[in-house]
C-alpha cells in the first residue's frame, strides 16, 4: 500500500495498456511505459532504467509472458509488496486461442473463444514464442495475447486496474472511481461507433501481416483470410508465400495490411500480380502520442485503415 501522500509507482508495458491505466490515474500520476514508439514487445530488450522502474514498482500491468517475453524473467524475483496484474490470468477477460498456420480455414465463423479458465488449444508448429523455459508448457502460450483489441477487454482492464489502485492508494479512491466510470462510458460509446463502421465491410476478405487482429475480427465479425506470418519475428517460407498468393486470388482478397514496426517487402511480394490493395494497420499505436487518449485514437485509426482499404471502390 502506498504511504500517505506518496504517489503510486506504476509500470505498464505497451502503449494501449498504458493508455487504459493512465485513464484511471488521470490527475494523479502518469504510469511508466516500457515499450515505446515503434518497438515490438516480441523483441524488446530492457534498458537499465526499465529494470529500475520494475524493481521499484508497486503495481505492474502487462498482458502476459507470450507477448512481453522480455518481462517474464524479471518478474520471477519475489517481491511481496508488489502487485502484478497479468491480464491474461484475470477473471472476466475474453480470451481467444491462437490459430493454426497463416491461412485461416472457415474464417467467417471459426472463432474459438474461451474465458480465462478454458484452455482448449490448437497445435501451431509455426508459433514459436516459447523463449522462457519456465513457461514452455504453459497453456497460456496457446492464448492469443492481443486481447486489448476487443473493447470489452479494455473495459474489464479498466475495472481491474481501478480496483487494484483503490486497494493500493485508498487516499485517492474517489478519483480512481470517477476516472474509471468516465473511461468505461467512453469505451462503451467507442464500441458502438466501431460496430457501425465495421458493419459495412464485414464481408470483405483481407490478409494481415501477422495474426494480431483476431479480437477485433471476433468482436465485429470481420472476414480475415489469413496472415502473412504467424509470429512477427519469423519470416514466412517460399511455400507459405505461394499459398498466400493463391488464396489472395481465389478469395478476391480486397486488402493486405502491413504494420509500421516491420518491413513491408514481404507484403509487396505477395501482392504482385494480384488486385489486392495494401494499407497499414497498427495494433500498438506506435505512431500515436502515449497517454490516456491513445487507446481510443488507436481503435479509431484501425477502423479508418480497415474501412478505407476494404470499402468497395467505384
Amino acid at each position: 500500500m502506498a504511504r500517505a501522500g506518496e504517489l503510486p509507482r506504476i509500470v505498464t508495458t505497451i502503449p494501449p495498456i498504458h493508455s487504459l491505466v493512465a485513464a484511471v490515474t488521470e490527475g494523479v500520476v502518469d504510469p511508466v511505459l516500457l515499450v515505446r514508439g515503434g518497438s515490438s514487445p516480441h523483441t524488446y530488450a530492457m534498458a537499465p532504467s526499465d529494470a529500475r522502474a520494475i524493481q521499484n514498482a508497486q503495481l505492474i500491468v502487462w498482458v502476459g509472458p507470450n507477448l512481453e517475453t522480455f518481462l517474464a524473467r524479471a518478474l520471477r524475483d519475489p517481491h511481496d509488496s508488489r502487485r502484478i496484474i497479468t491480464l491474461m490470468n484475470e477473471d472476466g477477460m475474453l480470451l481467444l486461442d491462437t490459430r493454426e498456420g497463416g491461412i485461416f480455414e472457415g474464417h467467417d465463423d471459426d472463432h474459438d473463444v474461451h474465458d480465462d479458465d478454458d484452455h482448449d488449444v490448437h497445435d501451431d508448429d509455426d508459433h514459436d514464442v516459447h523463449d522462457d523455459e519456465a513457461h514452455r508448457d504453459d497453456d497460456h502460450f496457446r492464448t492469443d495475447a492481443h486481447l486489448w483489441l476487443d473493447p470489452l477487454n479494455a473495459m474489464r482492464t479498466v475495472e481491474i486496474v481501478a480496483e487494484a489502485l483503490i486497494n493500493l492508494d485508498p487516499e485517492r479512491a474517489q478519483t480512481y472511481r470517477a476516472n474509471a466510470a468516465q473511461t468505461l462510458d467512453r469505451l462503451a460509446r467507442l464500441d458502438k461507433s466501431l460496430a457501425a463502421t465495421f458493419a459495412s465491410i464485414e464481408q470483405s476478405p483481407f490478409f494481415v501481416f501477422h495474426d494480431a487482429y483476431q479480437y477485433l475480427e471476433n468482436r465485429y465479425g470481420l472476414s480475415v483470410a489469413g496472415s502473412i506470418t504467424v509470429s512477427p519475428d519469423r519470416k514466412p517460407g517460399a511455400r507459405r508465400l505461394r499459398e498466400i498468393q493463391q488464396r489472395i486470388s481465389q478469395e478476391s482478397v480486397a486488402c493486405i495490411f502491413a504494420e509500421p514496426q516491420f518491413s513491408p517487402s514481404v507484403i509487396e511480394s505477395v501482392t504482385e500480380g494480384t488486385a489486392a490493395r495494401t494499407s497499414t494497420a497498427d495494433p500498438l499505436g506506435a505512431e500515436l502520442e502515449p497517454g490516456s487518449a491513445l487507446y481510443t485514437n488507436l481503435m479509431f485509426s484501425l477502423a479508418r485503415s480497415f474501412s478505407d482499404c476494404l470499402s468497395p471502390r467505384s
